[in-house]
């Protein structure tokens, strides 16, 4: 198992990657990418970093997303409104926050995993996201 310059091994320097995304949300990871992209020469850190930030991203995707559609709703109430119609639908807000607190639970759960499988040492990166990250990372290896 290698270490990293810091002193800690890759593996868990990878945990702590997925754990701080989890917890500290944008600055604390862009920091620590920031350190490793810079600093660290291995790949398989890199990797574990930037699937910690993809991750981040879609989650933080998958709540706007779902944080429109109350809006969205307001915004035909309204204009249903215009016209003396009423729109309402009290169910909808509940429903909203289950599914909010559902992506949330999601993703405290997926990134508690990918950190175990990352302190374990296997491959954690997402199937899509996972693919870009090792073709860019292997044209820099090869430069």
């Amino acid at each position: 198992m290698s270490k990293t310059k810091v002193g800690i091994s890759e593996n868990f320097m990878g945990g702590l990657c997925f754990v701080l995304a989890l917890v500290g949300g944008y600055v604390p990871i862009l920091l620590l990418a920031g350190y490793i992209l810079l600093k660290e020469n291995s790949v398989i850190l890199k990797k574990y970093v930037l699937n910690a930030l993809a991750m981040l991203i879609c989650f933080s995707l998958i709540v706007s997303v779902v944080g429109i559609l109350p809006d969205i709703i307001n915004f035909v109430d309204n204009f249903v409104g215009l016209f003396n119609g009423n729109c309402t639908a009290p169910i909808i807000d509940s429903i909203y926050y289950i599914v909010l607190y559902a992506v949330e639970i999601m993703k405290a759960v997926m990134f508690l995993i990918y950190a175990v499988m990352a302190i374990k040492g296997k491959d954690s990166s997402m199937p899509i996201v996972g693919k870009m990250i090792d073709k860019h990372l292997e044209q820099e290896e090869n430069e």
